[in-house]
């Protein structure tokens, strides 16, 4: 009987509102914490799709910034053919630890390819989870155009983009961003 009268009540309790489930908000995946103590820095509006990121590349890619934010030994498996450089956000150490240098040769590869912080920046990694962290760490920082790319290199080669396979990568003149 007991059983009864308190399912009674929970139900009760839900229909008239005294008790509910709060609502997921629809863009949580995309609230990625910068620091656990900072506040949420919401991106929807910096996330691109391959194509959208694609057709911005070949309109007017000598002035943006294209960046592979995977390791290393990631972006050396293959990579879009756009990519100017591959600067980690994260690498895998004894622990994966945040590259403290990010920003900084972001900054570095922008002067190198003579643009500017009022460039565009496109940020790509495996599915779109580190490129929304280097989005917040470069909004943070003052950038403005930054973009990330929804589904990462696994959504390009869905969208069968122009890709370099491993042999076909030239390590001379890609910006390879190993020690930091």
């Amino acid at each position: 009987m007991n059983v009864r009268f308190l399912y009674y009540v929970v139900i009760f309790s839900m229909m008239t509102g005294c008790f509910s489930i709060p609502p997921v908000p629809e863009e949580s995946s995309c609230d990625i914490p910068l620091e656990i103590d900072e506040p949420i820095v919401k991106i929807v509006d910096f996330i691109k799709t391959t194509t959208e990121a694609f057709d911005l590349l070949k309109k007017d890619g000598d002035n943006i910034l294209f960046v592979d934010v995977r390791t290393s030994a990631e972006a050396s498996q293959g990579m879009p053919t756009f990519i100017d450089a591959n600067i980690p956000i994260f690498e895998q150490k004894k622990e994966l630890e945040f590259n403290q240098n990010f920003v900084t040769a972001v900054k570095d590869m922008l002067y190198e390819n003579g643009l500017s912080a009022e460039n565009s920046l496109i940020m790509i990694c495996s599915e779109g989870t580190r490129s929304k962290r280097a989005v917040q760490t470069l909004l943070k920082a003052g950038y403005q155009n930054v973009y990330s790319i929804k589904g990462g290199v696994h959504a390009w080669q869905d969208s069968h983009l122009p890709w370099f396979n491993a042999d076909e990568i030239d390590i001379d003149t890609l910006y390879f961003a190993d020690n930091f």
